[in-house]
């Protein structure tokens, strides 16, 4: 038998041959290095597909810190009374669940409040089900109730196209931008290699002569085609640019672990600076298709918009649906929404009394009309 010493330089070695294992894997996971410029679209595109091939499922958990300048406030607030007097920072926490082209994205956060001149909680979730898009905002310093609005299938490029997540499209789940004018076949190779932040790219552009309106990607040709920067600009001027950092990931190769994005005013100033942090990372976990299903809690207005015309109703203490109401060009009460189905809302009550008295002016006409042309009486003979 050897001495304990032996062991432990027998175990120290077999640990020493695993980790050199696991680095030349993941080396070879991360994708070929294209070193030419011959990298096309179809490239890029077939890349992409294996590694969302690997991810059925996924859950992501990110940081957000968000800088809003005071200059940009004029975009999200009409009266000069309702705007931050300084910039803003704000803070957020996101949850990203995805299973195949469905997703859930959890917002809790901050934003300002115009009522009481400070940052308040402000809690979102969006859901895709496939069909269905549903966005509802659980907390939010101008509603006073939950309010959940459901869309078809098209709106989910609400999401798809957000800054915030695009990183994440890019990473693992690339098919899902197609079809939203995002798709990387519109892209055209320029065949320039350059480095960008520490990492060997390669130039992939879209414009618009037209417009001037010019869209790059920088892609990690050593990294299975990970987008390192996306810069949209218009005549030479940059309006939005996103910076991608990644982190090594078993059997994926590369994950993203923070990205940043600035969004610049016309006049080029800064309007909007945002970091986020990946903090967790789930490959193909159980999830349930309940996940997806348009979030509407107790007390809730839902709009429904999915059939082409809109239907609101509220969700009941119990969970139930509540009366449905189609808008006939006046608000919606919000205590007429959360009638049980069936009850008739005091709102009859000014139409009554209008047809009464409608009916009384209309029976005073007719009684003298009938008055004047009623005939003489004859008189009596005896």
């Amino acid at each position: 038998m050897g001495s304990a010493s032996d062991h432990g330089e027998s175990v120290m070695t077999i640990r020493r041959l695993l980790t050199c294992a696991a680095t030349v894997y993941l080396s070879c996971t991360a994708g070929r290095g294209y070193s030419d410029d011959n990298v096309t679209a179809d490239q890029v595109a077939r890349e992409w597909d294996a590694r969302e091939r690997l991810v059925k499922s996924a859950t992501l958990k990110w940081t957000v810190v968000e800088t809003r300048t005071k200059a940009s406030q004029a975009d999200f607030f009409r009266r000069q009374e309702e705007r931050p007097d300084k910039d803003l920072l704000l803070k957020a926490n996101r949850s990203l669940t995805v299973d195949g082209k469905m997703l859930r994205l959890e917002h809790d956060g901050q934003m300002w409040s115009p009522k009481s001149r400070t940052v308040e909680p402000l809690i979102e979730v969006s859901t895709f089900d496939g069909k269905h898009y549903a966005h509802t905002i659980l907390k939010c310093p101008i509603v006073d109730n939950p309010v959940a609005t459901i869309r078809s299938a098209g709106a989910a490029e609400n999401e798809l196209r957000s800054c915030a997540i695009l990183p994440v499209w890019y990473s693992l789940r690339g098919s899902l931008l197609e079809g939203q004018d995002l798709s990387i076949h519109a892209f055209t190779p320029t065949g320039k290699r350059m480095t960008v932040n520490g990492r060997p790219c390669h130039e992939l552009v879209r414009e618009s002569k037209g417009s001037g309106k010019k869209e790059q990607l920088f892609i990690d040709t050593e990294r299975a085609f990970q987008v390192v920067r996306s810069v949209d600009s218009a005549k030479g001027r940059i309006s939005i640019q996103i910076d991608i950092s990644y982190r090594p990931h078993e059997p994926l190769g590369w994950i993203p672990a923070s990205w940043e994005f600035v969004w610049r005013m016309p006049n080029g100033d800064l309007g909007l600076a945002v970091h986020c942090k990946l903090t967790e990372f789930t490959l193909n976990p159980s999830v349930s298709s309940a996940e997806f299903a348009p979030v509407e809690p107790p007390g809730s207005r839902v709009r429904d918009l999915s059939s082409g015309s809109e239907v609101q109703y509220g969700v009941l203490p119990d969970g139930t649906k509540g009366r449905e109401i189609r808008p006939s060009g006046k608000a919606i009460e919000y205590r007429d929404l959360m009638a049980q189905p069936g009850w008739q809302s005091d709102s009859w009550r000014p139409w009554l009394t209008i047809g009464l008295i409608g009916g009384l002016v209309v029976c005073l006409v007719l009684l003298l009309r009938w008055g004047r042309r009623a005939p003489a009486v004859a008189p009596e003979i005896r």
